[in-house]
């Protein structure tokens, strides 16, 4: 199976110095990017557009037409997810595309039930803080970008197969035990 270039990317905001800056390192003219605040914070339209610019074409190159046919892509509710008739816009986007994407919204759920939140986003964040702990450049935001998008691109289908197998072990503890006191390592598999 193919597997795109990039799969993260960051929420910025790309602006113009308008004097010098000697703490960024930049002159009056430069741009700067800018990851938090109200430039850069996810909106509905921002969301939208990475989507149609970033997400959906990395999907198309990682998944080829006629091997596949349709691609689901599932997000959680959050109002930039949803607002402003996102789900309506970006299937009306997608099915003009081959394959063809569909977006749905995923039903709420405990982050023990989500792949994501369960294991992918805390092993990169693991992975991330390994690779900056011996970096004297721990405040540089456009560093912290890079080392996230290399520990995810680090990412092989080993990896993500082991993520998917512990969440399948946590969903049938969760449907053994009816809860979420369940004991969190398999004896049989490396801890994520």
């Amino acid at each position: 199976m193919a597997r795109s270039a990039s799969g993260v990317w960051p929420v910025a905001a790309t602006l113009t110095a308008k004097k010098r800056n000697d703490k960024r390192g930049i002159e009056a003219g430069d741009d700067y990017d800018v990851y938090s605040g109200k430039e850069a914070t996810i909106t509905a339209n921002r969301y939208y557009e990475m989507l149609i610019t970033k997400v959906f074409p990395a999907i198309v190159e990682a998944y080829p037409y006629p091997h596949f046919k349709k691609i689901i892509c599932q997000h959680d509710g959050a109002r930039p997810h949803t607002g402003k008739n996102n789900v309506e816009r970006l299937n009306a986007y997608g099915a003009k595309l081959k394959p063809k994407i569909v977006v749905v919204t995923q039903p709420p759920n405990s982050p023990d039930t989500n792949m994501c939140d369960l294991s992918l986003f805390r092993a990169l964040g693991v992975a991330v803080h390994k690779r900056r702990r011996v970096d004297s450049d721990l405040f540089n935001l456009d560093k912290l970008v890079e080392d996230v998008v290399a520990e995810f691109e680090a990412y092989d289908s080993a990896t993500l197969l082991d993520m998917w197998e512990y969440k399948s072990y946590v969903m049938t503890q969760i449907a053994e035990d009816g809860g979420n006191m369940y004991p969190r390592h398999r004896r049989d598999a490396k801890v994520l």
